[in-house]
């Protein structure tokens, strides 16, 4: 699913439907101003070759509120930026955006959606996740950090060899068990996919039928 095709492909494109009608084009977009170049000329650009048409007439940019964690410091105890984002998933957090625009930091940009309950929880998180780092040895790698994220087929094997314990993986604060996210796969391939591009789409035509 590639981002350009989302004023269309969240509204059951390519079969025509009663959403479709209602809310497509529509008059406005209101985003961050960093996407105006990457998601927004990609979004005009893509619905005038699939149904010419474009999708909005205006858009309203807003600022950005960015946070930059340096996670440098932490490769003492082996401990890369990506094992920290990949544990935020077991704390019921989306993965944060690594190594940009620094390599070695995670970029945190909280919305006016995110409430101030929401953010503490974030807190509370990225907290106890700084005291799972303490607890590190970089000669052992095998801690709860590396293995980051815990999928729910992991977790509900026969067999458990990690030095910590199910519920340190899978519920690691009290507020993760009123609302448990289950990531559904565990690492796959790191960046290598992003390095290694292989198109498996079906040609741009394919989609104008």
């Amino acid at each position: 699913f590639s981002s350009g095709l989302w004023p269309i492909g969240t509204l059951g494109w390519p079969e025509q439907n009663a959403a479709l009608d209602k809310y497509f084009p529509t008059s406005t977009l209101i985003t961050g101003q960093d996407i105006l170049f990457f998601w927004v000329a990609r979004m005009m650009m893509m619905q005038l070759a699939v149904v010419d048409q474009i999708p909005f007439d205006t858009v309203y940019l807003h600022g950005l509120v960015r946070l930059i964690i340096d996670c440098r410091p932490f490769k003492e105890k082996g401990i890369e930026v990506t094992d920290i984002a990949k544990r935020l998933m077991d704390y019921g957090f989306h993965a944060p955006t690594v190594s940009f625009p620094v390599a070695g930091t995670m970029m945190i940009e909280p919305t006016e959606r995110e409430g101030l309950e929401e953010i503490d929880r974030f807190c509370e998180a990225m907290l106890a996740i700084k005291d799972e780092i303490d607890h590190c040895d970089a000669n052992d790698p095998v801690n709860v950090l590396k293995n980051a994220p815990h999928t729910l087929a992991m977790l509900t094997t026969d067999k458990w060899e990690f030095p910590y314990s199910r519920r340190q993986a899978a519920y690691p604060l009290p507020f993760v068990e009123e609302s448990k996210f289950w990531p559904s796969v565990r690492r796959a391939d790191e960046a290598f996919g992003d390095r290694n591009l292989i198109c498996s789409c079906a040609p741009i035509e394919a989609y104008q039928s």
